[in-house]
């Protein structure tokens, strides 16, 4: 959530507070305001087994507005490991493709060694094959036959059980019919699989070997995957920022470079005393001197808040440094600059 929305919904205390320090003269807009990064990539909990990434850009009046997001899925109740390389600290410089963290579920790493034996088991295959060493698809399909030739036997003992009961009264007559219908099937399915032997039988030992190449591959494409859900998706730093860890949902906040900005929630009925360029002053919540600045964009909508009319947004840029998420109040000049 944009700190600035909290700042609207406190207007009326942060106003009286300073006050009595420092009046607006005439000729300003006094509006409250807060410290935002021009560029922000932030990462933070966004419920159970889900982290979500946001690449944010303050440099928008109302901001900071969503350049991209997305969401990095972990099993429920997955530990979340922040890795920081190099020892890095709150508030030390990171570089672009740094790991900044991992979304791991322990939970998989099974499943991972599963996909990895098939994948080794697919190649050894591909390798008996190759050697010569086992007759391939023709010997599995015959074992389909003596399995089918099984079953039909047992169908038929079965159904001739159920003549004999039903002719002695013994037996239900719809017992009867249904073990006979299960011989009719149980022919079928020996059909079937003695055709399959028959097409095993005639395919070039090249299809086979083909076959055999393509199953080792949907293996290892299976296993690759598996090991990666396992092992995490990994969070790098998509540019070269400042590193914080601000606590709460939010995990980490990597801040890049650039100048002190301030966006403020004017109202809406003075946006046509202030234009882009004029002079401001901003009193920091902490107290000390107002840092001079220059107003830098203004908002083309208005924004409904809770309490009190609509604002807009400007945007104003700090000749002095202070941290993000820092308060106060901006005294705009009227008018031209």
């Amino acid at each position: 959530m944009n700190p600035l929305r909290l700042i609207l919904g406190a207007a009326g205390a942060l106003g009286l507070a300073l006050a009595a320090g420092w009046a607006a003269g005439p000729g300003e807009v006094r509006a409250n305001g807060v410290v935002e990064p021009a560029l922000e990539y932030r990462v933070e909990h966004a419920g159970e087994g889900l982290v979500r990434w946001r690449l944010l850009d303050g440099t928008v009046p109302g901001g900071p507005a969503v350049l991209s997001e997305g969401l990095a899925l972990a099993d429920r109740s997955a530990p979340i490991e922040i890795l920081l390389l190099h020892d890095k600290a709150e508030g030390e410089s990171v570089a672009a493709g740094t790991p900044l963290a991992r979304v791991r579920a322990p939970v998989l790493e099974a499943a991972a060694t599963a996909r990895t034996e098939d994948q080794v088991a697919a190649a050894a295959d591909v390798d008996a094959i190759r050697a010569g060493a086992r007759q391939g698809q023709a010997v599995a399909a015959q074992a389909q036959v003596e399995l089918a030739r099984a079953n039909l036997a047992r169908a038929r003992r079965t159904a001739e059980l159920n003549r004999a009961l039903v002719s002695q009264g013994g037996g239900a007559a719809w017992e009867a019919e249904l073990a006979d219908l299960e011989v009719q099937v149980q022919e079928r399915a020996l059909k079937a699989a003695q055709a399959a032997v028959a097409g095993a039988r005639d395919l070039p030992w090249e299809a086979e070997i083909d076959a055999a190449e393509a199953r080792r591959r949907a293996a290892g494409a299976a296993a690759d995957e598996a090991r990666q859900r396992a092992q995490g998706a990994l969070l790098t730093a998509p540019f070269d920022g400042t590193l914080h860890r601000p606590g709460g949902d939010v995990l980490l906040s990597l801040q890049g470079p650039g100048p002190t900005l301030v966006q403020v929630a004017v109202d809406a009925r003075d946006r046509g005393d202030m234009q882009v360029g004029a002079a401001l002053r901003f009193q920091p919540m902490t107290g000390g001197a107002p840092i001079p600045g220059t107003l830098v964009a203004l908002s083309d909508r208005s924004t409904p808040r809770t309490v009190g009319g609509p604002v807009i947004w400007v945007l104003a840029r700090l000749d002095s440094a202070l941290p993000v998420g820092a308060t106060g109040v901006a005294h705009i000049a009227r008018g031209a600059p």
